[in-house]
């Protein structure tokens, strides 16, 4: 068409649609959800984070009972399977044996379960692991660039392409 157009990308409009299931209580019910409370934010056992022994944190994303049971045998948990926290009067057992578990293991002690997917168990990185991981290297997100006064330093890319426009990153920070 011979014509451009401006595109706009508010960071804070960017970050509403991950409140999806938390309007939708609210909308149905006329109430604030509430944080650590609701099913996907910390009251489902096998959807939240754990301290391991040296104090790093894990998160089991393990929703789905086929999941779980696959967690389950892996650590030697399934002992248990007999009650699934699919019913709210188990949770409280299940964190008390998942916190208990994960606090008796190291993240060398989980990295078998971290490489099976099927786990559904991924560590907690630190800012230095993300600014290292190689999937953020290889996608550019993570940049490392020189201050002419300060010197080396890194910044996140951007989370956009466009296939004709390469996004180039032009002045540092102040």
């Amino acid at each position: 068409t011979g014509k451009g157009q401006k595109i706009s990308v508010s960071m804070m409009d960017s970050s509403l649609p991950f409140l999806s299931l938390y309007g939708g209580i609210y909308g149905a019910t006329g109430k604030n959800p509430e944080g650590g409370n609701e099913l996907l934010s910390g009251k489902l056992p096998n959807y939240n984070v754990y301290q391991t022994k040296e104090g790093r944190w894990v998160a089991l994303g393990a929703l789905e009972d086929m999941f779980f049971k696959t967690f389950l045998r892996q650590t030697g948990l399934d002992k248990h399977l007999e009650e699934l926290p699919a019913e709210e009067k188990n949770f409280s057992k299940w964190k008390e044996i998942l916190t208990t578990y994960f606090s008796t293991k190291t993240f060398e002690d989980l990295n078998v379960l971290f490489e099976n997917q099927d786990s559904c168990l991924t560590p907690v990185k630190t800012i230095e692991e993300v600014i290292k991981d190689p999937v953020f290297q290889e996608s550019g997100m993570v940049i490392e660039k020189k201050h002419p006064d300060y010197g080396d330093y890194f910044q996140f890319g951007a989370p956009f392409s466009f296939s004709e426009t390469p996004v180039t990153y032009r002045l540092d920070p102040p």
